[in-house]
C-alpha cells in the first residue's frame, strides 16, 4: 500500500512539473523588463479560420483577446494602442534593452468550443418502502426499509471551451522578439471562453513584466 501511494505521488509531481515547464515563458536575457509602460499591439493573427463539425470557432475571438489585453494592461496601470489597422515600419533602429514601449503580437491557433459527452451509466440510489409482516402472535405490522436499485442515469453533453494562442513582444527598434508565452487552456460546462483569454494574458503580462 505505501509503495502504491508513493508511484502515485511521484505521477502527480511529474504531471506538475510537465505542466510547469509548458508554460514557462521565453524572456530574452539582454532585456529588462521594469521600465516597460506602453503595449503596442499590431497584429492578433486568428488561425482558427473556420469551423469544423467538432469545433466551434468564437466569430468575436480577435476582439476578445483585444479585450483580455485591455484587461490585463489596466491592472499593471500600462497604456495600449491598438495599432492593427496601421502600417508598421520594419524595425532598424538600436536595441532598447530598458524599453519603455513593446510592440505585442498574438497568433490564435485555438479559440472556441466543442461538445463532449458523458456517457450514461447505472447508478445505486435507495428508496423506501414499506413492508408487511405478521409477528408472532398473528398480528400485521409494517416497517420500512431502505431498498436499494438501479437507476439509469442519461448521457449528458456539454461545451468544452478551448484556447489556444501564442503572446509575444517584441522590440519596436528592431523587431527582434524579446518575450513569449503559449497560453493552452480548456474548461467544461463552459459557454464562454473570454474569462480564460482574460487569465492567460494576465498570466503573460505577470510572468514577463512582474517588478
Amino acid at each position: 500500500m505505501r509503495k502504491l501511494v508513493l508511484l502515485i505521488l511521484t505521477i502527480c509531481m511529474v504531471c506538475v512539473s510537465a505542466v510547469a515547464m509548458a508554460a514557462k515563458p521565453y524572456k530574452h536575457p539582454d532585456y529588462k523588463f521594469n521600465n516597460v509602460r506602453e503595449i503596442i499591439v499590431t497584429e492578433i493573427d486568428n488561425q482558427e479560420s473556420r469551423a469544423t463539425k467538432s469545433f466551434f470557432c468564437d466569430e468575436a475571438a480577435d476582439e476578445k483577446i483585444m479585450g483580455a489585453i485591455l484587461e490585463a494592461a489596466a491592472r499593471k496601470n500600462l497604456i495600449v494602442e491598438d495599432a492593427r489597422n496601421q502600417m508598421q515600419p520594419k524595425g532598424k533602429g538600436q536595441p532598447n534593452h530598458a524599453p519603455t514601449k513593446l510592440e505585442m503580437r498574438v497568433v490564435i491557433n485555438n479559440f472556441g468550443y466543442y461538445n463532449a459527452t458523458n456517457p450514461g451509466y447505472y447508478e445505486t440510489r435507495y428508496r423506501n418502502e414499506t413492508r408487511y409482516y405478521y409477528d408472532e402472535d398473528g398480528n400485521l405490522r409494517s416497517r420500512v426499509e431502505n431498498i436499494p436499485y438501479q437507476a439509469w442515469v442519461k448521457p449528458q453533453t456539454y461545451n468544452v471551451a478551448v484556447l489556444n494562442a501564442s503572446y509575444n513582444f517584441y522590440d519596436l527598434e528592431t523587431g527582434t522578439l524579446v518575450a513569449s508565452m503559449n497560453a493552452t487552456r480548456s474548461r467544461s460546462y463552459e459557454n464562454d471562453a473570454s474569462s480564460m483569454a482574460d487569465r492567460s494574458v494576465r498570466d503573460f503580462f505577470q510572468r514577463i513584466l512582474k517588478k
